[in-house]
Protein backbone atom coordinates (compact mmCIF):
# COMPACT_ATOMS: atom_id res chain seq x y z
CA UNK A 1 0.00 0.00 0.00
CA UNK A 2 1.07 3.61 -0.53
CA UNK A 3 1.36 5.79 2.58
CA UNK A 4 1.93 9.54 2.35
CA UNK A 5 2.50 12.58 4.53
CA UNK A 6 -0.63 14.19 5.99
CA UNK A 7 0.55 17.73 6.77
CA UNK A 8 -0.11 17.14 10.49
CA UNK A 9 3.22 16.86 12.30
CA UNK A 10 1.69 14.99 15.26
CA UNK A 11 1.10 12.12 12.82
CA UNK A 12 3.87 12.80 10.27
CA UNK A 13 6.66 12.58 12.86
CA UNK A 14 5.61 8.96 13.40
CA UNK A 15 5.55 8.45 9.64
CA UNK A 16 9.17 9.61 9.43
CA UNK A 17 9.99 7.15 12.21
CA UNK A 18 8.65 4.33 10.00
CA UNK A 19 11.51 5.02 7.59
CA UNK A 20 14.03 5.04 10.43
CA UNK A 21 12.77 1.68 11.73
CA UNK A 22 12.84 0.11 8.25
CA UNK A 23 16.01 1.88 7.05
CA UNK A 24 14.01 2.72 3.96
CA UNK A 25 14.65 5.57 1.44
CA UNK A 26 12.10 8.33 1.85
CA UNK A 27 11.35 8.40 -1.88
CA UNK A 28 9.75 4.94 -1.58
CA UNK A 29 6.12 5.46 -0.52
CA UNK A 30 5.07 1.83 -0.98
CA UNK A 31 4.84 -0.24 2.20
CA UNK A 32 4.39 -3.99 2.10
CA UNK A 33 2.37 -5.89 4.76
CA UNK A 34 5.69 -7.29 6.04
CA UNK A 35 7.09 -3.78 6.50
CA UNK A 36 4.00 -2.62 8.36
CA UNK A 37 4.26 -5.71 10.58
CA UNK A 38 7.91 -4.89 11.29
CA UNK A 39 6.90 -1.39 12.40
CA UNK A 40 4.18 -2.89 14.61
CA UNK A 41 6.65 -5.36 16.16
CA UNK A 42 9.13 -2.54 16.84
CA UNK A 43 6.39 -0.44 18.46
CA UNK A 44 5.23 -3.28 20.69
CA UNK A 45 8.79 -4.17 21.70
CA UNK A 46 9.73 -0.56 22.54
CA UNK A 47 6.46 0.06 24.36
CA UNK A 48 6.92 -3.13 26.37
CA UNK A 49 10.43 -2.06 27.43
CA UNK A 50 9.29 1.49 28.16
CA UNK A 51 6.37 0.45 30.34
CA UNK A 52 8.49 -2.18 32.09
CA UNK A 53 11.07 0.48 32.91
CA UNK A 54 8.46 2.92 34.18
CA UNK A 55 6.68 0.27 36.20
CA UNK A 56 9.88 -0.46 38.09
CA UNK A 57 10.64 3.26 38.52
CA UNK A 58 7.39 4.74 39.81
CA UNK A 59 9.03 8.08 40.65
CA UNK A 60 9.81 8.51 36.96
CA UNK A 61 6.23 7.73 35.87
CA UNK A 62 4.86 11.26 36.13
CA UNK A 63 7.65 13.11 34.29
CA UNK A 64 8.45 10.46 31.66
CA UNK A 65 5.10 8.93 30.78
CA UNK A 66 2.18 11.22 31.60
CA UNK A 67 3.25 13.92 29.10
CA UNK A 68 2.50 11.41 26.34
CA UNK A 69 -0.41 9.29 27.49
CA UNK A 70 -1.99 11.03 30.47
CA UNK A 71 -5.50 10.45 29.11
CA UNK A 72 -4.88 6.85 28.14
CA UNK A 73 -7.44 5.07 30.32
CA UNK A 74 -5.81 1.62 30.62
CA UNK A 75 -2.61 3.25 31.82
CA UNK A 76 -3.99 6.10 33.93
CA UNK A 77 -3.10 6.37 37.62
CA UNK A 78 -6.47 4.93 38.63
CA UNK A 79 -6.14 1.93 36.33
CA UNK A 80 -2.43 1.60 37.06
CA UNK A 81 -3.26 0.77 40.68
CA UNK A 82 -5.69 -1.94 39.60
CA UNK A 83 -3.52 -3.70 37.01
CA UNK A 84 -0.26 -5.46 37.60
CA UNK A 85 2.66 -5.01 35.26
CA UNK A 86 1.84 -7.82 32.82
CA UNK A 87 -1.89 -6.94 32.68
CA UNK A 88 -1.12 -3.29 31.99
CA UNK A 89 1.28 -4.08 29.14
CA UNK A 90 -1.01 -6.71 27.64
CA UNK A 91 -3.93 -4.25 27.70
CA UNK A 92 -1.79 -1.74 25.85
CA UNK A 93 -0.71 -4.33 23.27
CA UNK A 94 -4.28 -5.43 22.74
CA UNK A 95 -5.42 -1.90 21.93
CA UNK A 96 -2.45 -1.29 19.62
CA UNK A 97 -2.96 -4.51 17.65
CA UNK A 98 -6.70 -3.92 17.42
CA UNK A 99 -6.14 -0.53 15.84
CA UNK A 100 -3.73 -1.85 13.27
CA UNK A 101 -6.16 -4.32 11.75
CA UNK A 102 -7.94 -1.35 10.17
CA UNK A 103 -6.20 -0.20 6.99
CA UNK A 104 -8.75 -0.70 4.23
CA UNK A 105 -8.84 1.78 1.37
CA UNK A 106 -11.64 4.27 2.05
CA UNK A 107 -15.09 3.82 0.54
CA UNK A 108 -17.41 6.07 2.53
CA UNK A 109 -15.96 6.99 5.92
CA UNK A 110 -12.63 8.57 4.99
CA UNK A 111 -9.88 9.14 7.58
CA UNK A 112 -9.88 12.81 8.57
CA UNK A 113 -6.08 12.80 8.87
CA UNK A 114 -4.81 11.16 5.66
CA UNK A 115 -7.98 11.07 3.54
CA UNK A 116 -6.90 7.69 2.23
CA UNK A 117 -8.06 4.80 4.41
CA UNK A 118 -11.30 3.83 6.08
CA UNK A 119 -12.13 5.38 9.45
CA UNK A 120 -12.04 3.10 12.47
CA UNK A 121 -15.27 2.60 14.37
CA UNK A 122 -13.79 0.79 17.30
CA UNK A 123 -16.45 1.11 19.98
CA UNK A 124 -20.18 1.49 20.26
CA UNK A 125 -21.87 3.39 23.08
CA UNK A 126 -25.65 3.77 23.26
CA UNK A 127 -25.84 2.15 19.78
CA UNK A 128 -23.67 4.94 18.34
CA UNK A 129 -20.27 4.20 16.80
CA UNK A 130 -17.29 6.21 18.02
CA UNK A 131 -13.98 6.99 16.41
CA UNK A 132 -10.79 6.94 18.46
CA UNK A 133 -10.76 8.76 21.78
CA UNK A 134 -8.35 9.05 24.68
CA UNK A 135 -9.01 5.38 25.49
CA UNK A 136 -7.14 4.30 22.35
CA UNK A 137 -5.13 7.24 21.01
CA UNK A 138 -2.51 9.51 22.59
CA UNK A 139 -3.07 13.28 22.53
CA UNK A 140 -6.82 12.88 22.18
CA UNK A 141 -9.85 13.46 24.39
CA UNK A 142 -13.39 12.16 24.84
CA UNK A 143 -16.22 14.72 24.73
CA UNK A 144 -17.80 15.84 21.45
CA UNK A 145 -16.69 19.43 22.09
CA UNK A 146 -13.11 18.40 21.49
CA UNK A 147 -13.58 17.28 17.88
CA UNK A 148 -14.41 19.21 14.70
CA UNK A 149 -17.91 18.72 13.33
CA UNK A 150 -19.40 17.61 16.68
CA UNK A 151 -18.37 14.03 16.04
CA UNK A 152 -17.71 11.20 18.46
CA UNK A 153 -13.96 10.66 18.59
CA UNK A 154 -11.20 11.29 16.06
CA UNK A 155 -12.16 9.95 12.65
CA UNK A 156 -8.89 8.24 11.78
CA UNK A 157 -7.66 5.01 10.23
CA UNK A 158 -5.43 2.33 11.73
CA UNK A 159 -2.34 3.53 9.84
CA UNK A 160 -2.71 7.09 11.18
CA UNK A 161 -3.30 5.67 14.65
CA UNK A 162 0.01 3.84 14.31
CA UNK A 163 1.65 7.09 13.19
CA UNK A 164 0.32 8.82 16.31
CA UNK A 165 1.80 6.15 18.58
CA UNK A 166 5.09 6.22 16.67
CA UNK A 167 5.29 10.02 17.11
CA UNK A 168 5.87 9.39 20.82
CA UNK A 169 9.25 7.87 19.94
CA UNK A 170 10.07 10.78 17.63
CA UNK A 171 10.09 13.34 20.44
CA UNK A 172 12.29 14.33 23.35
CA UNK A 173 11.25 14.76 26.97
CA UNK A 174 12.26 17.95 28.78
CA UNK A 175 11.21 18.30 32.41
CA UNK A 176 7.89 16.56 31.86
CA UNK A 177 7.15 18.39 28.60
CA UNK A 178 7.47 17.11 25.05
CA UNK A 179 9.70 18.61 22.33
CA UNK A 180 8.86 17.92 18.69
CA UNK A 181 10.40 19.41 15.54
CA UNK A 182 8.37 20.38 12.49
CA UNK A 183 9.88 20.96 9.04
CA UNK A 184 8.77 20.57 5.42
CA UNK A 185 12.16 19.03 4.61
CA UNK A 186 12.49 15.25 4.79
CA UNK A 187 16.26 15.70 5.24
CA UNK A 188 15.77 17.86 8.33
CA UNK A 189 13.18 15.44 9.73
CA UNK A 190 15.57 12.56 9.13
CA UNK A 191 18.24 14.37 11.19
CA UNK A 192 15.65 15.00 13.90
CA UNK A 193 14.53 11.37 14.06
CA UNK A 194 18.16 10.24 14.27
CA UNK A 195 18.65 12.70 17.14
CA UNK A 196 15.64 11.43 19.06
CA UNK A 197 16.75 7.81 18.70
CA UNK A 198 20.46 8.46 19.34
CA UNK A 199 21.63 5.80 21.79
CA UNK A 200 24.81 7.76 22.51
CA UNK A 201 22.64 10.42 24.17
CA UNK A 202 21.04 7.79 26.34
CA UNK A 203 24.41 6.50 27.52
CA UNK A 204 25.78 10.06 27.93
CA UNK A 205 23.11 10.93 30.47
CA UNK A 206 23.30 7.57 32.26
CA UNK A 207 19.77 6.53 31.35
CA UNK A 208 20.61 3.87 28.80
CA UNK A 209 18.09 1.51 30.37
CA UNK A 210 15.33 4.10 30.02
CA UNK A 211 13.25 3.16 27.01
CA UNK A 212 10.88 5.44 25.18
CA UNK A 213 11.67 9.10 24.42
CA UNK A 214 15.07 10.41 25.48
CA UNK A 215 14.92 12.72 28.49
CA UNK A 216 17.03 15.83 28.05
CA UNK A 217 18.78 17.05 31.20
CA UNK A 218 17.91 20.67 30.27
CA UNK A 219 14.60 21.86 31.72
CA UNK A 220 14.86 25.49 30.54
CA UNK A 221 12.90 25.32 27.29
CA UNK A 222 14.87 27.93 25.32
CA UNK A 223 18.20 26.47 26.41
CA UNK A 224 16.96 23.00 25.44
CA UNK A 225 15.83 24.17 21.99
CA UNK A 226 19.09 26.06 21.44
CA UNK A 227 21.07 22.89 22.27
CA UNK A 228 19.05 21.00 19.63
CA UNK A 229 20.19 23.34 16.85
CA UNK A 230 23.68 21.81 16.99
CA UNK A 231 22.86 18.41 15.41
CA UNK A 232 20.87 20.18 12.67
CA UNK A 233 23.89 22.34 11.84
CA UNK A 234 26.52 19.60 12.14
CA UNK A 235 24.61 17.05 10.07
CA UNK A 236 23.56 19.69 7.55
CA UNK A 237 27.17 20.60 6.88
CA UNK A 238 28.20 16.96 6.75
CA UNK A 239 25.45 16.13 4.23
CA UNK A 240 25.93 19.44 2.35
CA UNK A 241 22.25 20.26 2.54
CA UNK A 242 21.07 23.29 0.53
CA UNK A 243 20.15 26.42 2.60
CA UNK A 244 16.46 26.36 1.67
CA UNK A 245 15.79 23.21 3.74
CA UNK A 246 16.34 25.31 6.87
CA UNK A 247 13.33 27.51 6.16
CA UNK A 248 10.15 27.14 8.23
CA UNK A 249 11.67 25.05 11.01
CA UNK A 250 9.83 25.22 14.31
CA UNK A 251 9.99 23.43 17.62
CA UNK A 252 6.75 22.46 19.36
CA UNK A 253 6.84 22.32 23.14
CA UNK A 254 3.76 20.74 24.67
CA UNK A 255 2.23 18.58 27.37
CA UNK A 256 -0.67 16.13 27.43
CA UNK A 257 -2.05 16.85 30.87
CA UNK A 258 -5.78 16.29 31.21
CA UNK A 259 -6.63 19.80 32.36
CA UNK A 260 -5.12 22.84 30.66
CA UNK A 261 -2.62 21.18 28.30
CA UNK A 262 0.18 23.51 27.30
CA UNK A 263 1.53 24.05 23.81
CA UNK A 264 4.05 26.58 22.52
CA UNK A 265 5.57 27.07 19.08
CA UNK A 266 9.15 28.27 18.61
CA UNK A 267 9.89 29.12 14.96
CA UNK A 268 13.62 29.29 14.26
CA UNK A 269 14.70 31.81 11.65
CA UNK A 270 16.75 30.20 8.88
CA UNK A 271 19.06 33.24 9.24
CA UNK A 272 20.25 31.78 12.55
CA UNK A 273 21.25 28.56 10.80
CA UNK A 274 23.09 30.52 8.09
CA UNK A 275 24.92 32.40 10.85
CA UNK A 276 26.04 29.14 12.46
CA UNK A 277 27.17 27.79 9.09
CA UNK A 278 29.31 30.90 8.50
CA UNK A 279 30.79 30.62 11.99
CA UNK A 280 31.73 26.99 11.40
CA UNK A 281 33.16 27.69 7.94
CA UNK A 282 35.30 30.49 9.41
CA UNK A 283 36.43 28.37 12.40
CA UNK A 284 34.69 30.78 14.78
CA UNK A 285 32.00 28.52 16.26
CA UNK A 286 34.05 27.61 19.34
CA UNK A 287 34.59 31.30 20.10
CA UNK A 288 30.86 31.92 19.71
CA UNK A 289 30.07 29.03 22.08
CA UNK A 290 32.48 30.47 24.63
CA UNK A 291 30.67 33.80 24.30
CA UNK A 292 27.26 32.16 24.87
CA UNK A 293 28.71 30.30 27.87
CA UNK A 294 29.40 33.64 29.63
CA UNK A 295 25.68 34.37 29.97
CA UNK A 296 24.59 31.25 31.91
CA UNK A 297 24.67 33.33 35.09
CA UNK A 298 22.51 33.49 38.20
CA UNK A 299 22.68 34.88 41.72
CA UNK A 300 25.14 32.13 42.69
CA UNK A 301 26.96 31.69 39.38
CA UNK A 302 28.94 34.54 37.81
CA UNK A 303 31.39 34.72 34.93
CA UNK A 304 34.99 35.44 35.94
CA UNK A 305 36.70 37.24 33.05
CA UNK A 306 40.21 36.63 34.38
CA UNK A 307 39.64 32.87 34.60
CA UNK A 308 37.18 32.80 31.66
CA UNK A 309 35.04 30.42 33.69
CA UNK A 310 31.62 30.41 35.30
CA UNK A 311 32.31 30.44 39.04
CA UNK A 312 30.05 29.35 41.88
CA UNK A 313 30.52 31.51 44.96
CA UNK A 314 30.17 29.34 48.04
CA UNK A 315 30.74 30.10 51.69
CA UNK A 316 34.06 28.30 51.96
CA UNK A 317 35.56 28.76 48.50
CA UNK A 318 34.89 29.50 44.85
CA UNK A 319 34.86 26.76 42.26
CA UNK A 320 34.12 26.31 38.59
CA UNK A 321 30.47 25.56 37.81
CA UNK A 322 29.80 22.24 36.10
CA UNK A 323 27.54 21.99 33.05
CA UNK A 324 24.64 20.45 34.95
CA UNK A 325 24.81 23.33 37.43
CA UNK A 326 24.43 26.17 34.92
CA UNK A 327 22.70 24.73 31.83
CA UNK A 328 19.20 25.51 33.18
CA UNK A 329 20.01 29.12 34.10
CA UNK A 330 18.32 31.90 32.16
CA UNK A 331 20.58 32.94 29.27
CA UNK A 332 19.70 36.36 27.89
CA UNK A 333 21.81 35.81 24.76
CA UNK A 334 19.88 32.65 23.82
CA UNK A 335 16.55 34.30 24.64
CA UNK A 336 17.30 37.30 22.41
CA UNK A 337 18.77 35.27 19.54
CA UNK A 338 15.83 32.84 19.32
CA UNK A 339 13.26 35.64 19.65
CA UNK A 340 14.84 37.88 17.02
CA UNK A 341 16.01 40.63 19.38
CA UNK A 342 19.30 42.47 18.61
CA UNK A 343 22.39 41.48 20.61
CA UNK A 344 24.32 44.77 20.47
CA UNK A 345 24.15 45.34 24.24
CA UNK A 346 25.63 41.91 24.87
CA UNK A 347 28.50 42.49 22.43
CA UNK A 348 29.87 45.43 24.43
CA UNK A 349 30.89 45.88 28.06
CA UNK A 350 32.58 49.00 29.45
CA UNK A 351 33.19 50.32 25.90
CA UNK A 352 35.07 47.14 24.97
CA UNK A 353 34.03 44.39 22.61
CA UNK A 354 33.38 41.12 24.42
CA UNK A 355 33.80 39.06 21.27
CA UNK A 356 35.84 39.13 18.07
CA UNK A 357 34.60 41.77 15.61
CA UNK A 358 34.46 39.25 12.75
CA UNK A 359 31.76 37.31 14.62
CA UNK A 360 29.74 40.49 15.17
CA UNK A 361 30.06 41.28 11.47
CA UNK A 362 28.78 37.81 10.52
CA UNK A 363 25.85 38.32 12.91
CA UNK A 364 25.02 41.66 11.29
CA UNK A 365 25.19 40.18 7.80
CA UNK A 366 23.49 36.82 8.39
CA UNK A 367 21.02 37.39 11.24
CA UNK A 368 20.15 41.09 10.89
CA UNK A 369 20.42 40.79 7.08
CA UNK A 370 22.20 44.12 6.62
CA UNK A 371 23.48 44.29 3.03
CA UNK A 372 27.27 44.10 2.73
CA UNK A 373 27.43 47.33 0.72
CA UNK A 374 25.50 49.14 3.45
CA UNK A 375 27.67 47.66 6.20
CA UNK A 376 30.83 48.68 4.32
CA UNK A 377 29.51 52.26 4.03
CA UNK A 378 28.74 52.46 7.77
CA UNK A 379 32.22 51.10 8.57
CA UNK A 380 33.82 53.60 6.17
CA UNK A 381 32.01 56.52 7.84
CA UNK A 382 32.87 55.17 11.31
CA UNK A 383 36.54 54.93 10.27
CA UNK A 384 36.54 58.61 9.26
CA UNK A 385 34.76 59.61 12.50
CA UNK A 386 37.39 57.65 14.47
CA UNK A 387 40.13 59.72 12.84
CA UNK A 388 38.31 62.92 13.81
CA UNK A 389 37.93 61.70 17.39
CA UNK A 390 41.65 60.91 17.66
CA UNK A 391 42.45 64.37 16.35
CA UNK A 392 40.13 65.98 18.91
CA UNK A 393 37.69 67.36 16.33
CA UNK A 394 34.84 65.12 17.53
CA UNK A 395 33.93 63.40 20.78
CA UNK A 396 33.03 59.76 21.26
CA UNK A 397 30.33 60.87 23.70
CA UNK A 398 28.51 62.66 20.87
CA UNK A 399 28.12 59.33 19.06
CA UNK A 400 27.14 57.44 22.23
CA UNK A 401 24.55 60.05 23.16
CA UNK A 402 22.80 59.95 19.77
CA UNK A 403 20.38 57.20 20.82
CA UNK A 404 17.21 58.90 19.63
CA UNK A 405 16.19 59.65 16.07
CA UNK A 406 16.52 63.43 16.20
CA UNK A 407 19.81 63.20 18.14
CA UNK A 408 21.31 60.76 15.65
CA UNK A 409 20.08 62.93 12.76
CA UNK A 410 21.71 66.00 14.32
CA UNK A 411 24.95 64.10 15.00
CA UNK A 412 25.25 62.96 11.36
CA UNK A 413 24.70 66.50 10.08
CA UNK A 414 27.24 67.98 12.53
CA UNK A 415 29.75 65.21 11.79
CA UNK A 416 29.39 65.82 8.06
CA UNK A 417 29.92 69.56 8.56
CA UNK A 418 33.06 69.13 10.70
CA UNK A 419 34.50 66.58 8.30
CA UNK A 420 34.10 68.94 5.35
CA UNK A 421 35.71 71.75 7.37
CA UNK A 422 38.69 69.60 8.38
CA UNK A 423 39.19 67.34 5.38
CA UNK A 424 37.68 69.31 2.52
CA UNK A 425 35.60 66.39 1.23
CA UNK A 426 32.11 65.04 2.17
CA UNK A 427 31.69 62.42 4.89
CA UNK A 428 28.80 60.89 2.95
CA UNK A 429 26.43 61.76 0.12
CA UNK A 430 22.76 62.72 0.31
CA UNK A 431 21.87 59.35 -1.20
CA UNK A 432 23.92 57.60 1.48
CA UNK A 433 22.12 59.60 4.17
CA UNK A 434 18.62 58.89 2.86
CA UNK A 435 19.05 55.28 1.75
CA UNK A 436 21.57 53.78 4.17
CA UNK A 437 21.96 55.86 7.33
CA UNK A 438 18.80 57.43 8.67
CA UNK A 439 16.46 54.52 7.98
CA UNK A 440 16.60 51.91 10.79
CA UNK A 441 18.80 54.39 12.61
CA UNK A 442 19.13 52.25 15.77
CA UNK A 443 20.90 49.46 13.88
CA UNK A 444 23.14 51.98 12.08
CA UNK A 445 23.97 53.68 15.39
CA UNK A 446 24.85 50.39 17.09
CA UNK A 447 27.03 49.21 14.18
CA UNK A 448 28.82 52.54 14.16
CA UNK A 449 29.47 52.41 17.91
CA UNK A 450 30.79 48.85 17.76
CA UNK A 451 33.14 49.80 14.93
CA UNK A 452 34.37 52.83 16.91
CA UNK A 453 34.97 50.73 20.04
CA UNK A 454 37.04 48.33 17.93
CA UNK A 455 39.12 51.10 16.28
CA UNK A 456 39.52 53.26 19.39
CA UNK A 457 40.29 50.52 21.94
CA UNK A 458 43.73 51.91 22.78
CA UNK A 459 42.47 55.50 22.71
CA UNK A 460 39.64 54.70 25.16
CA UNK A 461 42.05 52.82 27.47
CA UNK A 462 44.43 55.82 27.63
CA UNK A 463 41.57 58.20 28.36
CA UNK A 464 40.21 55.90 31.09
CA UNK A 465 43.61 55.66 32.78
Amino acid sequence: MQINLTGNIFFDAGYYLFYHILNKPFEDKEFSPEEIQKVIDWMIQETDRWLSYLDSNTKQFKSRFIPYLANHDPLSHAQKAKLDKSEKINTFKEILLKLLTHCEVSSNNTCSICGQFETIKIREIDKESYGLTRVELPLSNFGVNFYPGWVRGIQTCGICALKAYATIFATLNSSGKVILLNSFSSEIMKIWIETTRDESKLSKYNIFDEKGPITLPISNRLNAIYSLLKPLVDEGLKKKLPPYVYRNIEFIYYSNFVNGPEIQFFPISHHIFMFFFKLKQNALLLKWNQFVYQFYTSNKIQYDESKQKLIITEKKDNREAQEEEYQNNYNILIEKLLNGKPLFKEFVKDKKLRIEYKIIELYILEVLKVEKERLDLIKQIADLIAKNIRQGDMKLFDVEDATEYFKFQRFLVMAAKKHVQNMGNPLFTVDDYVNNLIGDYKTVHNIMLIRLYELLADFITKQTN
